[in-house]
């Protein structure tokens, strides 16, 4: 987790008592998606709250944007795109329009 610095907090911190997140349970279950550091870059982008210091509200689950929809996406464009080749913010650029929620104010450093 060193790696990711600040980033890996979306894996890290919870809203509840201690468990894993459901952020946590989704990218972290598959290396591909766990060793890319632009996937996780993104995923502290959509899912923390960097003034709270804890993920946002709804970034858990199976709706539309969740961290759950996150790694389907990653699966249908992987053959396609390089994405250990581009950017966060590139990434970011690809995600259909049920992730806008998310990405509201979400600015890459």
């Amino acid at each position: 987790m060193e790696n990711y610095g600040d980033y890996s907090k979306v894996l890290l911190k919870t809203r509840g008592g201690g468990k894993r997140s459901d952020i946590f349970e989704q990218l972290a279950a598959r290396q591909t998606i766990y060793g890319n550091p632009t996937i996780i870059v993104a995923a502290y982008h959509l899912y923390f709250d960097s003034a709270a210091q804890l993920p946002k509200r709804g970034a858990g689950g199976k709706g539309a944007g969740s961290p759950r929809r996150l790694v389907s996406f990653i699966q249908q464009i992987d053959l396609t795109y390089d994405l250990w080749a581009c950017t966060s913010e590139q990434f970011l650029g690809l995600l259909p329009k049920e992730f806008a929620k998310f990405k509201t104010g979400t600015k890459v450093a």
